[in-house]
């Protein structure tokens, strides 16, 4: 918490100071608390001063230079580890031993945080690589104005918070439904043609199965393409329908 200025501190002493006043009306009238009034008189009168204490930084980070480059050695090694994890590497690794607490003030320390995106293993390999290079310098010169993403996605309607808040020694139970409810699928373009880069938006109760996305792409987004787009599309089967070409063209 940040401590209150000088200018106010020096204000507040000197309306203490007025005679007949009131240091409950005084701590109102400047917004601050009672307490903070009372300990601020108390130090005027010990010390002779009104500035503010100096704030304790807490405890000194217990790894020098040497063992911020283990901890980081033992992050790049394995990336989702525990924080028990990372302390028992680096020990094992000629590190201190560190508590949980002491382990996460380290990790945010060094400006590691806690994430993780999963991604498929697939993706590294030598012919995906080689063909996500080819993609992307065959686009180099294309008009990135000219192409239109097709994304989906889905949320079932009953999800509901995982967590929330209680006061201390008592349980928050909230219900969660018996059955899983209806799910909800929004199929959608991303396109540098709209102002908002997003566009013809379906909504449709369920999955997308093949009809229900030809039907996308012939009365939703066909209508809005301009002569020469791109539609881009992924992997997903739906895409592989038979058919899909024609209506992109027509």
């Amino acid at each position: 918490m940040k401590a209150y200025s000088l200018d106010l501190r020096e204000r507040v002493a000197a309306a203490c100071a007025e005679p007949g006043a009131k240091i409950c009306q005084v701590a109102a009238r400047f917004a601050v608390s009672l307490s903070f009034t009372n300990k601020l008189l108390r130090r005027q009168r010990t010390t002779g001063t009104l500035a503010a204490l100096p704030l304790h930084p807490g405890p000194a980070p217990r790894l020098d230079t040497t063992g911020d480059q283990r901890l980081l050695a033992c992050l790049r090694e394995q990336p989702d580890a525990t924080l028990a994890e990372v302390a028992q590497a680096l020990l094992a690794a000629g590190g201190p031993v560190l508590s949980t607490s002491a382990t996460w003030r380290a990790c945010e320390r060094l400006d590691w945080r806690r994430k993780k995106s999963l991604h498929a293993a697939e993706r590294g390999t030598e012919r995906v690589v080689g063909l996500r290079k080819e993609f992307v310098e065959a686009l180099a010169e294309e008009d990135f104005t000219r192409f239109v993403f097709v994304e989906e996605t889905s949320t079932n309607l009953t999800y509901c918070r995982r967590y929330g808040r209680a006061p201390g020694g008592q349980r928050l139970q909230p219900a969660v439904p018996l059955h899983s409810g209806p799910n909800v699928t929004l199929l959608a373009a991303l396109t540098a043609l709209t102002p908002a880069g997003l566009g013809a938006l379906l909504r449709v109760n369920g999955a997308v199965n093949g009809d229900v996305f030809a039907a996308y792409l012939d009365q939703v987004l066909g209508p809005t393409l301009r002569p020469g787009a791109v539609v881009v599309l992924d992997n997903l089967s739906v895409h592989k329908v038979a058919g899909l070409d024609e209506i992109a063209h027509k």
